[in-house]
């Protein structure tokens, strides 16, 4: 069933009654069958009464009451004021609870709804779970929710509420002992009214994002005052600009606390360590968060990225029960005391990025049987074999292993990031069970580790920015079937790339080989790689004709063959449907030839209109699922799933420097044709690429005028046509550009004045140079009187639309001998929003300069 925007029609609301709305109705006695007395029979044999059964020997007949009549047209009419759209919920395993909740046949009694429980004596409802049931629209102030006064527990969770306000006529279900609103774009301040809940024992409203107008409490003291029975807060991503009152310390109720990503400050009270109930406190990323450890009983605890300071209290050793301790990113120094090997129901351990000593280097780790998780830095690694799954430790100053070469020994490791250290000597080998595999970055040399050839888990394998050399082997072939990334840029590999190393039904949707020595063909393999986004193979000695078959790749959006020995013309499509996605193409410094290609630039349809696009950046994401190993007796244990984000990187030259990008904008667009040998005219199939950012194809042969057509480019931000052979004027139509912020055309033959207005006055000399026939600002040549300025577009008699409204970014300009990188770096990073368990893939350090 397509659940798409199912509109629902929303019959009429109940009546208002001393500021909540009305009691449901009783249901009528007065009727023959038990059916319509507001009874329903279950069967049950007691004791204890079964709520379903069969008739039989030794059973007897119970009846149950129905759902009230008031309380079923609530609930009908709750979820007639919604849309169902798939895109509201996130879980896996959504689906849309409300779809059974119909007043006919077997399914005319509320109480068997999904998502609905009854109390077995009244016939109320008492219980609401819609979490994750795809409901999008808004809860208003009148919502006919608010009139089931009997609910003890309401679970809402993971649906999208349209950025509505949650009402304050949340009093009336003053019964409620649970509360979720969690995952729900709700925004605006919390009602105080939620204080008036004092029966609550649960309450999370926590992960409702909106950077605009975040869900946000006032007064945390207010809200929590009247609440003596809470055992459960969950507040992570409200916002809540104030200190940590003591009143928390004082509910000793408390079993959890998480107060992650939401804007507190000042010291930490120290009592809340001591609640003698807690086994959850989360205060991470509260930047302005201050304190210190003293003795505390949470057996899970998360405060990483806060300002606390101090040492680790030994103390911590104590905590026999504690599963998560994660301490990263604060001001903790000293020892590590080893009194943390006797946590032994330990599963996530997290110390990095503080300033602890170098003494503990050695921490016994296999003494951690239930470890899974490890984020550290500066130390040996010698965790338990058999459970230690992540291993995180990359941007640190690491040299190396204890022993070299390393096999390492953590039989179920799935994720092991050592990147951006300085490791030396040959590659780690990963066991077969790794999943991502990140080695960036560092100093290790010898060939390729034909080991790899074994890893049948892998998805993504990024050995970038090493020195290794050798050849790519044709094992490779042989990795994974599931293999999303593969990154070996900047190293020293030579030969030949295998010709069939791309295996058939090939999952791969990112190869980098960019920075080495490869030198053949490009392999015709490639062509099996119907998933793949972007193919970078520049900077290498690759001696080819342009590949036009990797135009049938019907997912390709990055293509980068630049710095090669590519030569000959590139002749017409064979269809026009090549390239259906391209957006970004870099062939510069080769050896192409001939004209340049009209019939592509006709029909790469994907660098046409992309203004007004979601600002998105081209990647991917997965789940990762971990469990533990089953062990002589026991079975094997499920633990949880990580997302693995990936976002794809590019390196590009900028203003003649190698540049890394650690993000793509998935509405950039650029074509960079420069240094070949192109000659002709410039096409005025050109200007169909009205979503077009970048251009350069400076330094050919090109003739003739500057087409007209390139005023269509309304996108366009930099345009690079010099050390050409252009003649004729600069047409003044390309004054109307306003988003062009560089123009290079020195070097040509170009005559006339140089047109005014617009960007075009903030151009300076260096983009004229070179062109003794033209004149006027910015040159310091005049124009004579028979050289008439070009008039302004305003006096043109053309009323063009310039695109308005259009939510610009910093742009990064620059031009040179390589692709104008244009890219939106506008990338608006929050401490408030996700937790970034899986750092970028590819992520790198400062610009290089390789080449």
């Amino acid at each position: 069933m397509e659940f798409w925007n199912v509109y629902l029609q929303q019959p009429s609301l109940p009546t208002r009654i001393f500021g909540c709305l009305g009691k449901p109705s009783v249901p009528s006695l007065s009727v023959v069958d038990n059916q319509q007395k507001g009874w329903r029979v279950h069967h049950q044999k007691p004791p204890p009464p079964l709520k379903h059964g069969f008739l039989g020997d030794g059973e007897v007949d119970i009846q149950l009451p129905l759902c009230h009549e008031g309380e079923s047209s609530a609930l009908l009419q709750f979820k007639h004021s919604f849309f169902i759209n798939e895109h509201a919920s996130r879980d896996r395993f959504a689906y849309p609870k409300v779809e059974s909740w119909k007043l006919q046949g077997n399914t005319s009694d509320c109480c068997s709804w999904d998502g609905v429980e009854c109390d077995h004596n009244t016939g109320h409802v008492i219980g609401l779970d819609l979490s994750s049931s795809f409901l999008y629209g808004s809860i208003d102030a009148n919502s006919s929710l608010l009139s089931l006064v009997h609910l003890r527990r309401l679970n809402l969770a993971d649906n999208h509420f349209n950025y509505s306000r949650i009402p304050s006529g949340v009093r009336c279900l003053s019964r409620l002992t649970s509360l979720n609103l969690s995952r729900s774009s709700l925004i605006g301040s919390i009602p105080s009214e939620i204080s008036d809940l004092s029966l609550l024992i649960s309450l999370d409203l926590s992960k409702n994002f909106d950077q605009r107008n975040p869900l946000q409490i006032p007064s945390l003291t207010n809200l929590v005052q009247n609440l003596t029975n809470l055992k459960e807060l969950y507040l992570s991503g409200v916002y809540i600009p104030t200190t940590i009152p003591d009143i928390l310390a004082n509910t000793s109720s408390l079993t959890a606390i998480d107060l992650a990503n939401c804007g507190l400050y000042g010291e930490f009270p120290r009592s809340i360590f001591q609640l003698p109930n807690l086994k959850i406190l989360r205060a991470r990323f509260n930047q302005n968060l201050t304190g210190s450890l003293p003795e505390f009983q949470s057996s899970s605890s998360r405060l990483e990225r806060n300002d606390f300071s101090g040492n680790l209290p030994s103390s911590l050793g104590n905590l026999t029960q504690l599963t998560v301790l994660e301490l990263r990113v604060n001001k903790f120094s000293g020892q590590i005391p080893f009194s943390l090997a006797n946590l032994s129901q330990l599963t996530t351990l997290a110390l990095g990025r503080n300033y602890f000593d170098e003494g503990m280097r050695a921490f016994p780790f296999g003494k951690l049987p239930k470890l899974t998780t490890l984020h550290f830095s500066s130390m040996n690694l010698q965790g338990d074999k058999e459970t230690m799954q992540i291993v995180k430790i990359g941007n640190n100053f690491l040299t190396g292993f204890d022993q070299n070469p390393v096999a390492l020994p953590w039989r179920s490791l799935q994720y092991l990031d050592i990147s951006s250290n300085i490791f030396q000597g040959s590659v780690p080998v990963p066991p077969p069970t790794t999943v991502v595999y990140k080695v960036s970055h560092n100093l290790l040399t010898g060939e390729f580790p034909p080991s790899i050839c074994q890893e049948s888990s892998l998805r993504a394998l990024d050995l970038s920015d090493n020195n290794l050399s050798g050849t790519i082997p044709q094992c490779l072939a042989l990795a994974s079937d599931d293999l999303l990334m593969l990154n070996l840029s900047h190293n020293s590999l030579h030969g030949s790339i295998p010709p069939t190393i791309f295996m058939k039904n090939s999952k791969l949707m990112m190869i980098d080989l960019s920075q080495n020595q490869l030198q053949g063909p490009v392999p015709r393999s490639l062509a099996n790689c119907r998933s793949l986004e972007i193919l970078v193979l520049g900077n290498n000695q690759i001696e080819d004709t342009f590949p036009s078959w990797l135009g049938t790749l019907p997912k390709l959006r990055v293509l980068v063959l630049r710095s090669n020995k590519f030569y000959g013309a590139i002749e017409n499509p064979v269809s026009n449907l090549m390239f259906p996605k391209l957006r970004i193409i870099d062939l510069s410094h080769n050896g192409f030839s001939g004209h340049l290609p009209p019939e592509y630039f006709k029909n790469w349809n994907a660098m046409k209109i992309v203004s007004g696009e979601k600002l998105t950046y081209m990647g991917t994401s997965s789940q990762l699922q971990f469990q533990l190993p089953a062990g002589p007796t026991t079975r094997a244990a499920f633990v949880g799933t990580e997302a693995l984000r990936v976002n794809y990187s590019i390196t590009v030259a900028n203003k003649g420097t190698q540049r890394l990008y650690e993000k793509i904008q998935s509405a950039f667009v650029a074509i960079d044709l420069s240094d070949n040998k192109f000659s002709g005219e410039i096409p005025e199939s050109l200007g169909n690429l009205s979503g077009l950012q970048v251009l350069n194809i400076s330094h050919n042969n090109l003739t003739g005028v500057i087409s007209t057509s390139l005023a269509n480019l309304r996108d366009l931000e930099s345009l690079d046509l010099s050390r050409n052979l252009l003649s004729g004027e600069i047409p003044w139509q390309l004054s109307q550009l306003t988003f062009l912020a560089v123009l290079n055309v020195s070097f040509n033959q170009l005559t006339g004045p140089i047109p005014r207005g617009n960007q075009f006055d903030t151009f300076e000399n260096s983009s004229f140079d070179g062109n003794p026939g033209l004149c006027g600002v910015p040159l310091s040549k005049l124009c004579g009187v028979s050289e008439t300025s070009p008039p302004s577009p305003n006096s043109q008699g053309h009323d063009l639309e310039l695109p308005s409204g259009i939510y610009r970014m910093v742009i990064f300009m620059g031009y040179g001998s390589g692709l104008i990188v244009g890219l939106v770096i506008g990338h608006i990073l929050t401490t408030r929003y996700h937790e970034w368990f899986v750092e970028t893939f590819g992520r790198g350090k400062k610009a290089q300069n390789r080449r």
